[in-house]
């Protein structure tokens, strides 16, 4: 409030968060009886006999920083072959409805094609985003 800055995105998801359990949870002085650590990447089947090969990331809180989200897009497997994808999630608004629904399908496709190829994590980043370019996703 006194400040002419806006705040980060980051602080509003964390205080979104905090806003939805219900009692309100204080992962730090509870710590023994609450976790907030998650597992984000690919489950193997529990069900098969043979060893899988899938890299799960820990993370301490469900909301992730800059840095972390660096470290997940850098990751790659003892080849050298990258795991992550990032694509950018822009469309052009002057094209319309089309417009969104011919870059949807272009982002489906490229996941679609990454996956195939054995990347496990996928990021579609919405930075950069301006009145030229919007971010592909649905309002409402």
């Amino acid at each position: 409030m006194l400040s002419d800055r806006s705040r980060l995105l980051y602080d509003y998801f964390v205080q979104s968060f905090a806003q939805v359990t219900n009692p309100p949870l204080d992962a730090i002085r509870e710590e023994l009886v609450t976790s907030l650590t998650g597992a984000v990447g690919p489950m193997a089947n529990l069900l098969a006999t043979q060893q899988a090969k899938t890299r799960l990331i820990k993370v301490d809180f469900p909301v992730i920083n800059n840095d972390q989200l660096d470290q997940i897009l850098h990751l790659d497997d003892e080849d050298g072959a990258a795991l992550t994808l990032k694509v950018r999630g822009l469309y052009r608004p002057d094209g319309g409805e089309e417009s969104l629904r011919t870059r949807i399908a272009e982002i489906c496709e490229k996941v679609s094609t990454a996956v195939n190829r054995g990347v496990q994590f996928v990021i579609i980043s919405d930075r950069d985003s301006n009145g030229a370019w919007l971010p592909s996703r649905p309002c409402c």
